[in-house]
């Protein structure tokens, strides 16, 4: 399991492809906190949570 906190933060394009590639290829749970909608829509995510007035919202695509 990887648990990633805002994993895009301070990458370079380069550095993003070659974590984006990383993460596609990993076979266990990753859990990410991200405003990176791309980055994680890019990885494959297949569970979107977001908090919105102190709740939280199932955003499963």
């Amino acid at each position: 399991m990887l648990l990633l906190d805002e994993p895009t933060n301070y990458l370079d394009f380069d550095s993003l492809e070659v974590v984006e590639a990383a993460l596609r290829e990993f076979r266990g749970t990753v859990v990410m906190v991200s405003h990176d909608t791309w980055f994680a829509e890019a990885v494959g995510f297949d569970r979107r949570w977001r908090v919105a007035d102190g709740r939280l919202v199932d955003e499963t695509v």
